[in-house]
């Protein structure tokens, strides 16, 4: 049987991505209540896949570690001592339940940003035979301007400053709690979803039991906030959501659907009424 799957990195890395892999090779991803969660929307066109009862179980993690905001990226940092608490901390009986309810499913798949800090905890509840753990990184520098984009941090470089130490402290104990863990795990680039799709799939599937091929990537080059293309794209639509283009967005049903679609192509324009 193919083994289950934790998906581990910073929020915008490219997680969701790689859980479309597997969500497309039949892995139970759970419930998910919330459409635009589910099925996508024009952040995420191919849906994010993160189940409703992980994200509380680990909400729920988190507010036993001493960290009271719903996720560790929008609101106040994560601290040292909360780290360091989760570090040790023993899964609740609650939560080995959940496990062993996930376990009824197999494989199973888990993708949510808070496991960058949660991971610890779960690892003493699952059976590392059975599990993977595949961690995403992607260039700060990217991660930040898709933050800017989806308007999670203020202009100025003060800003910038504390958005990337977030982004940095995610990807830092992303990895550090791949590592710690004790299951089979392997670390992929977001660039090499373009770059070395062959390469990627080949390493994902050896990891999971799973016969992969590049096509099973289903990369779009096109929704790449990091090429040329892409950069424009998100500084476009940032000027038009919040910036000097503001009073423009009024002009959109006059403006030709495909030329919307090239200058946006994240965007679910197919969906709008002709």
């Amino acid at each position: 049987m193919s083994k289950n799957v934790i998906i581990v990195g910073p929020p915008r890395s490219g997680t969701s991505l790689t859980a479309a892999v597997f969500a497309k090779k039949g892995y139970y991803v759970g419930a998910i209540e919330s459409a635009a969660m589910r099925d996508g929307d024009d952040n995420n066109p191919y849906g994010y896949f993160e189940a409703d009862e992980l994200i509380a179980r680990n909400v729920g993690i988190l507010e036993r570690g001493g960290f009271s905001f719903h996720n560790t990226w929008r609101h106040e940092p994560i601290t040292a001592d909360v780290i360091e608490r989760l570090a040790v901390m023993p899964p609740s009986n609650e939560e080995r339940a959940f496990v062993q309810a996930c376990g009824a499913h197999r494989p199973w798949m888990w993708k949510d940003p808070r496991l960058c800090f949660t991971l610890p905890v779960w690892a003493r509840a699952i059976d590392p035979r059975t599990t993977v753990i595949v961690v995403v990184r992607r260039a700060t520098e990217d991660i930040y301007r898709s933050f800017q984009r989806m308007g999670w941090c203020e202009d100025g470089a003060m800003a910038r400053r504390r958005t990337v130490e977030r982004i940095e402290l995610h990807a830092r104990h992303a990895e550090d709690s791949a590592k710690a863990a004790g299951m089979p795990h392997v670390c992929v680039d977001y660039a090499d979803y373009l770059a070395k799709a062959l390469e990627v799939a080949e390493r994902l599937g050896e990891l999971c039991g799973l016969r992969l091929v590049a096509e099973d990537l289903n990369v779009q080059p096109a929704l790449s906030h990091s090429s040329a293309r892409g950069r424009f794209s998100a500084r476009l639509r940032r000027s038009l959501d919040r910036g000097a283009l503001r009073s423009l967005k009024a002009l959109r049903p006059m403006v030709p659907r495909k030329l919307l679609s090239a200058l946006f192509p994240e965007k679910k324009y197919q969906s709008l009424p002709k």
